[in-house]
């Protein structure tokens, strides 16, 4: 594993997906926090130019979703920052949050959509969308043993295992269909 700190965000590139949020909070974290980008979209260039300038700053660029799932696997933390500001954040179905929280790697995400209720129990939530309390909430996740951090990523996996596969949900389609059949 390589030193420091890792970070990891793959996604679109764009303010709503908190890219601009994640680069600013670098500003306010020390260098031994690494973050890997991945994706394309409006804030590329600006990726691209961190990047350049702060080698704390990996761009990948669009890459397969096995090299997602790569990248993943060294991470020490995964981000989820949807800005909650705009009024669809409550409608975003929660695809993200359920990938990165099936790699077992520990998540940190905004409160978007029911991302709290949900799996409030299982990802490290920011309580405002702000470079200062994103960097805290890193240093926060950081000062966690390995241990720890290790131990929710596990319960995690296990909750989306056992509750939000395409097993389990078909599962429950089914049973609900039955009993509308049953109650006619």
């Amino acid at each position: 594993k390589d030193e420091g700190f890792h970070i990891v965000f793959a996604g679109q590139l764009s303010a709503l997906n908190g890219v601009t949020l994640l680069l600013d909070a670098l500003d306010h974290l020390g260098g031994d926090v690494r973050v890997t980008v991945m994706g394309g979209g409006p804030l590329e260039e600006t990726v691209k130019a961190r990047a350049a300038r702060d080698p704390r700053v990996t761009f990948l660029g669009l890459v397969s979703h096995d090299r997602v799932l790569e990248e993943y696997s060294r991470a020490d933390l995964l981000v989820n920052l949807r800005l909650t500001d705009n009024q669809t954040h409550r409608y975003v179905f929660p695809s993200k949050v359920v990938e990165c929280l099936a790699t077992g790697v520990p998540l940190l995400s905004t409160r978007t959509g029911h991302v709290e209720e949900q799996f409030g129990g299982f990802v490290y939530i920011l309580d405002s969308e702000t470079p200062e309390e994103l960097a805290r909430r890193v240093m926060e996740v950081m000062a966690m043993s390995h241990a720890e951090r290790a131990a929710c990523g596990r319960r995690a996996r296990e909750f989306v295992t056992e509750n939000k596969t395409w097993e389990v949900q078909v599962r429950r389609i089914r049973r609900h269909i039955e009993g509308l059949w049953e109650a006619a």
